[in-house]
């Protein structure tokens, strides 16, 4: 999601032409960006001073945005959870608590398609 996110901010930086450069060549525009991009998964706002050339690059992504940008991440969410229960040959049915861990848990539609998974 991360990678996706910043290769959308570097297209919308891009299209702004606010520099004759392309941000996709410089590293250190696209360090700053990712950074950012892991912000952008909760807030759906980015705000990187001194971007490119003394640049700044403020941007906002709606929520459906990010959710068609990141649509078949989403259908992947589920499979790690059923791998863990078939090797742990167990069923839903006898998990009382999941604890989520990691940045892209915070996620409304990472939850939201967890939750559906375990049928919640």
């Amino acid at each position: 999601m991360d990678l996706r996110l910043r290769d959308h901010l570097a297209k919308l930086f891009n299209e702004q032409k606010k520099s004759k450069k392309d941000v996709r060549e410089n590293h250190r525009a696209m360090a700053k960006l990712l950074k950012e991009a892991q912000r952008l998964k909760t807030v759906l706002s980015a705000n990187v001073e001194g971007l490119m050339d003394d640049i700044d690059f403020k941007a906002k992504v709606s929520r459906s945005d990010f959710e068609q940008l990141c649509a078949d991440l989403f259908e992947r969410v589920p499979k790690p959870v059923q791998d863990a229960l078939t090797s742990a040959e167990m069923t839903m049915d006898e998990i009382e608590q999941v604890i989520l861990v990691g940045g892209s848990t915070r996620v409304p539609k990472v939850q939201e398609v967890l939750l559906k998974a375990v049928g919640k």
